[in-house]
């Protein structure tokens, strides 16, 4: 679990450390059963899908940071599995399907959408708070006087630990590459590039003209972000330096193609320099590849940058397997 420090507070560093919390202490946080996980649905991936005592849906969208769309995204969930009627062997559609958010906190504009949409939202707000030089998450109903907590971990020894690293302000030219970006791209790029400053107090940020570079220096660098083109117009992209997929010993500079949620990378292809593709590889059908040509240490590494049904692969996981590949190579 990766917890860090940003501005005195502490934090998830990523959208996936906060569903792997939530999804495996579902039953104290919120008395309820796992159900799925990343469940896709129409083109929409779910969080979290969940059973209660009465065995009815409830579904979960999990926020590390403010969003103001909560409440629609929720509402789209409801829509596609209403229509479509997925495993109702398992499950009874027919009855009321409950509608969680989780969030640090909550916009005002979906506190309106709440009060005024026909469907019963429960919205929960958390924070990560130190005691007894432990950190504990704490989960808080918006509108009941009703709160839980469990335990995380130690309180990292910042003499041992870069997570207490502060966190500089994004540099301008980042802010301007994204200003045109969904507010879960936004906040994808800004987790990304959270996660890669808090791993190591050697990693730098260095920004030129044309890319913003992450390593200790240009030489061996672990992440890039620029402008490429895409249809008419342009928008950021982000490489990343990764193990070579077929079990070569090479790190390859690989431009992620990343959904629009921010949930999943549909694929990764190779690119040497600037913004050309050599070559593609999709998720999750280039892991059957690897089992199928037994490319045993890439088959490895890049299992653990999928969900736990093996269906998605995890941007916030990618990113953790390029810190590893970048720390290993000095």
């Amino acid at each position: 679990m990766a917890i860090i420090q940003s501005g005195g507070s502490w934090q998830f560093s990523s959208e996936y450390e906060l569903e792997e919390t939530v999804w495996k202490n579902l039953k104290t946080l919120l008395n309820l059963t796992p159900f799925k996980r990343q469940y896709s649905v129409r083109g929409q991936f779910c969080d979290i899908l969940a059973l209660d005592a009465q065995q009815r849906l409830v579904i979960i969208e999990l926020k590390n940071t403010e969003d103001r769309y909560v409440v629609q995204q929720l509402t789209r969930y409801y829509d596609a599995l209403r229509e479509e009627k997925p495993f109702q062997s398992d499950v009874n559609l027919e009855a009321p399907i409950r509608l969680i958010a989780i969030a640090p906190i909550f916009h005002r504009d979906t506190l309106v959408d709440c009060k005024y949409n026909a469907l019963e939202f429960e919205l929960y707000t958390f924070n990560i708070a130190s005691k007894n030089n432990a950190l504990r998450l704490q989960l808080n109903h918006s509108k009941l006087n009703e709160s839980r907590s469990i335990r995380l971990s130690q309180i990292p020894d910042s003499s041992k630990s870069s997570a207490t690293t502060e966190i500089p302000e994004p540099p301008r030219k980042l802010l301007n590459w994204l200003s045109h970006s969904s507010k879960s791209e936004f906040d994808g790029f800004l987790q990304s590039r959270q996660q890669i400053l808090s791993f190591d107090s050697r990693m730098k940020e260095i920004v030129e003209p044309q890319r913003i570079i992450y390593g200790r220096g240009k030489t061996k660098p672990c992440a890039e972000i620029r402008m490429i083109k895409f249809i008419n117009d342009k928008e950021p992209a982000l490489f990343l330096w990764l193990p070579d997929l077929e079990d070569k010993p090479h790190v390859l500079r690989m431009q992620l193609g990343i959904d629009k949620t921010w949930k999943k990378v549909a694929a990764i292809g190779y690119s040497p320099s600037s913004t050309k593709i050599r070559r593609v590889w999709n998720f999750p059908q280039c892991i059957e590849y690897m089992k199928r040509i037994r490319y045993k240490d890439s088959l490895r590494l890049y299992k653990k940058v999928m969900s736990a049904d093996g269906k998605v692969c995890l941007p916030s996981k990618l990113v953790s397997l390029a810190l590893e590949t970048w720390k290993a190579r000095f």
